[in-house]
């Protein structure tokens, strides 16, 4: 099958969904963009493994599949392992409509053998796929719908507006290897030739990354950094305060950090590829700028000029990401998804 497209609205059937996911905790986790919004005939359930393999519901949505296994000892994922392989039996025996998520072209942390023939098992049984951006690539001859991810403008719509710190560039976010944080601090040397500043916000994934952050704060008084997780008001701040927003991944698909930034009306600056280069034309001229290869100072000396002077009294084009067209399209999906297991059984 080829693509579909999502309905503008839900035909009403009454489904429940069980999520993959944690309920919402008042941040601004993707669960709350898949919660928010969606019609009243669609029930939703968050994860539990007692839920899983015991609860009732219609569709199974899962975002990120191998964190269904992934756990912090050797026990507990023996046990999750466990729990999974009857989850998948359950699934086929009561003919449940599996509906996946794409949020990234592979995992950002490799797993073993048994973690991807679980996962692609568990894809083999999905009904429709859900992707975010119209170039993430999907199963082959399986059904599949695009669904934006949402902004934060009404999320945000009650905290007041910060002025900006001249020159401040914010990498914010969790701190794992791939996102390329040790380039970025290689720009911010002792005697780097800049007058901007670097601050860095979020909690490193392990303490190799946070030493080499601490050890730049010490060693450059232009480095400053915030290592732990921060609640959205503290966030919301620190994007602020920020002149342009820096994410020097070294491979990159979708973001949530992006549209956070966008929302907040601070511009970006990002690795070039098919995706980012779809996403600057939709938005708007110097919200999202693109850096080839290495990051270097004069990308981001250039990101930030062009910036200021692009997005001087303008906001960013958001229009069709907005949480109630999110949530249509979600339930829209799932009707869908249920329709084709049904009729495949």
């Amino acid at each position: 099958m080829t693509e579909l497209q999502p309905k503008d609205a839900s035909s009403g059937r009454p489904l429940t969904v069980l999520q993959s996911l944690d309920p919402p905790d008042g941040t601004t986790k993707y669960v709350v963009q898949v919660a928010t919004g969606m019609p009243a005939n669609i029930e939703l359930k968050y994860f539990s493994w007692r839920n899983a393999l015991f609860g009732k519901y219609d569709v199974f949505h899962v975002h990120w599949p191998e964190f269904l296994l992934r756990a912090d000892n050797k026990f507990k994922t023996t046990l999750k392992t466990v729990a999974l392989i009857v989850f998948l039996a359950r699934l086929e025996v009561t003919r449940k409509a599996v509906v996946r998520t794409i949020h990234n072209e592979e995992p950002h942390e490799a797993g073993g053998r048994l973690e991807k023939y679980l996962t692609d098992r568990l894809e083999r049984m999905t009904s429709l796929f859900i992707r975010l951006n119209p170039v993430t690539p999907y199963p082959a001859g399986a059904p599949c719908v695009t669904i934006p991810h949402g902004h934060y403008v009404d999320w945000f719509a009650d905290k007041p507006s910060l002025e900006s710190v001249e020159g401040r560039i914010l990498s914010c976010g969790l701190i794992r290897p791939y996102k390329g944080i040790e380039e970025l601090l290689a720009l911010y040397g002792t005697n780097a030739p800049t007058e901007t500043s670097l601050r860095i916000v979020g909690k490193p994934r392990d303490s190799d990354l946070k030493d080499i952050i601490e050890t730049a704060c010490r060693e450059s008084g232009k480095v400053s950094a915030h290592l732990e997780f921060v609640p959205d008001d503290d966030l919301v701040r620190e994007i602020y305060e920020s002149e342009l927003v820096v994410l020097p991944y070294r491979k990159m698909h979708n973001s949530g950090i992006v549209f956070l930034a966008l929302s907040l009306q601070r511009p970006v600056l990002v690795p070039k590829n098919e995706v980012n280069t779809i996403l600057a034309s939709e938005v708007g001229t110097g919200w999202i700028n693109t850096f080839s290869g290495d990051i270097s100072l004069d990308q981001i000396h250039d990101a930030l000029a062009v910036a200021k002077k692009a997005v001087q009294g303008s906001s960013p084009n958001l229009v069709g990401r907005d949480w109630a067209s999110v949530g249509e399209a979600h339930a829209s999906g799932y009707e869908t998804a249920y329709a084709l297991r049904r009729a495949r059984t």
